[in-house]
């Protein structure tokens, strides 16, 4: 769920409020969008709902209280293929150490 739609239910169920702002005057920050307003800061202009770091704390804070819950995904409702009961037989693990080459011989590149 993206915060776009998030936001009106958490404003219909009264755990939110349009936050006002002093508007910005130029010279504007590198991430200010003219194009973009957020919802959750009274459609003001200068950044979209989904890059409000300000509307995302207040979502962790309802999610970290309690009073926000989402819906874990069904395992059951798993979309892969069964195996056929095989577990795993095999891990590999592949570690090469890096080391600088220091002799020109050493360098090597494909002719075209």
């Amino acid at each position: 769920m993206s915060y776009d739609e998030l936001h009106p239910q958490l404003h219909d169920a009264d755990l939110v409020r349009p936050y006002h702002l002093t508007p910005l005057q130029p010279p504007y920050p590198p991430w200010y969008k003219a194009d973009s307003h957020c919802e959750f800061h009274a459609r003001m202009p200068g950044h979209s709902i989904e890059t409000c770091t300000t509307f995302k704390k207040v979502v962790q804070n309802l999610i970290n209280t309690g009073i926000l819950k989402f819906d874990e995904p069904s395992i059951a409702a798993n979309p892969l293929p069964s195996h056929g009961g095989r577990g795993v037989n095999m891990i590999e693990e592949y570690n090469e150490a890096k080391r600088r080459k220091t002799d020109v011989s050493e360098i090597q590149s494909l002719l075209r």
